[in-house]
């Protein structure tokens, strides 16, 4: 298998699996005509765990949902075992198959998809392991600062063609591996380096550019390629807040269209 069939499979592993097949964990809220008007998609870093979601967009769920009535939430579920073919297509499959369902089901809902985590341009079972406590609900256990198994699913969604852009409402990526400086969706500070999957060559469409809030902070070893895995972990505060306020404008705006 070459590098960038690896990458692209890799980075799927983000996405929802479990015990091979992947599943999706809902925790919705439906309007009243049966549909939600817009799901919220997320997928969590690798050593967070499935109960919990993630350190860097859990106050972007609240809020969004807070503040956009008749939405519902799907927290992807997936494997961490270190597969990268079987249980990799299984989980793109799921989330691509539940959109596509979904839509099948209520053409009027749109999507909003987040992601956080890391990926890596080669398997690095050496890498040493960290534990991490930064907060008294936030704990990361045996962290591999170079693992492959979390690498960005949401870019991979949004290149397939079974996904129509139109129902992509608004995008919010932390620590994307696939970071290129100088693109218009790049936020948070970051303007050198590249992601630690970039050499892929996989990117955002650019007709989606104006919907993606691409963050990451300086000093990303992930979204940088340089730099330190504590600044990975320090999506939390104010570029959670920022990108949850850009997923607010741009949701408000397309159900607007969309009704």
């Amino acid at each position: 298998m070459n590098l960038k069939n690896f990458l692209f499979l890799g980075s799927f592993a983000g996405m929802g699996v479990r015990g091979g097949a992947g599943r999706l964990g809902s925790r919705a809220i439906i309007s009243p005509s049966g549909c939600p008007s817009y799901y919220l998609i997320g997928a969590r870093g690798t050593g967070e765990a499935q109960t919990t979601g993630s350190i860097a967009y859990n106050k972007l769920y609240q809020k969004v949902m807070a503040a956009i009535p008749g939405g519902a939430k799907e927290e992807l579920t997936y494997s961490s075992s270190a597969d990268y073919t079987i249980t990799v297509s299984q989980g793109s499959q799921t989330e691509v198959r539940f959109m596509t369902d979904q839509l099948s089901k209520c053409p009027q809902t749109v999507f909003v998809l987040v992601g956080y985590s890391k990926g890596v341009s080669e398997a690095k079972s050496h890498a040493p392991l960290y534990n991490f406590d930064i907060g008294p609900d936030i704990n990361f256990r045996n962290f591999r600062a170079n693992s492959p198994e979390q690498a960005m699913v949401t870019t991979q969604t949004l290149i397939n063609k079974s996904i129509p852009q139109d129902k992509i409402a608004a995008v919010a990526l932390f620590g994307n591996p696939y970071f290129t400086p100088g693109l218009p969706q790049d936020k948070c500070g970051a303007t050198t380096g590249v992601g630690s999957a970039a050499i892929a060559g996989l990117k955002i469409p650019d007709g989606l550019a104006d919907r993606v809030y691409d963050c990451c902070v300086p000093g990303d070893s992930v979204c940088q390629t340089f730099g330190t895995i504590i600044a990975h972990l320090s999506y939390s505060g104010q570029p959670q807040e920022d990108a949850t306020q850009f997923v607010i404008q741009k949701l408000k705006a397309r159900i607007a269209v969309a009704n």
